[in-house]
């Protein structure tokens, strides 16, 4: 058995009785009704994750990679985490010179990993991609893990067509 909405449904039975303080002219009530409900709703959310974080064993980890843009390759990023059960918390992108020509992208993909080794190989498998340059996975949570590195890879260079 699950519940669901539970969080919604109590939100909803607080907020018609603060209206109903409040309308019946008890004005003292509805704001402290107001503010139990508040520090229900924030504190206690900020202190469930805190406690997911500490006692999950879960590590935040980022993932870089450099790669040709064009060729859809942060989907390939993308997948690739999720195929090892890792949650994506957030990505970011940056484009190097004009994105009009082919040019280079950094995407660091921050995740939620309890599977260390499993995120290491899905990055070497990541780092095989012709298009990508460099690969590395390196611990977010720099006091857990001492900013350690897990992987780094880059593929070797390849010579491209016209002998450059």
């Amino acid at each position: 058995m699950s519940v669901r909405g539970l969080t919604t449904a109590a939100t909803l039975w607080a907020s018609a009785a603060v209206g109903v303080a409040a309308g019946a002219g008890f004005f003292q009530g509805a704001i402290v009704g107001f503010g139990a409900v508040l520090v229900a709703l924030v504190a206690l959310r900020a202190a469930r994750d805190l406690a997911k974080r500490l006692f999950s064993g879960e590590t935040l980890v980022d993932i870089e990679v450099v790669y040709q843009r064009g060729l859809g390759t942060i989907s390939e990023v993308l997948q690739a985490v999720q195929r090892d059960g890792s949650a994506v918390v957030g990505v970011s992108v940056e484009d190097e010179g004009d994105r009009a020509q082919a040019g280079l992208r950094r995407a660091v993909v921050r995740t939620r990993t309890n599977d260390e080794p499993t995120l290491e190989r899905a990055i070497d498998g990541l780092a095989d991609l012709p298009e990508v340059r460099s690969a590395r996975v390196q611990f977010a949570d720099a006091a857990a893990h001492r900013g350690t590195m897990m992987a780094t890879r880059a593929p070797d260079v390849r010579a491209e067509p016209g002998g450059r």
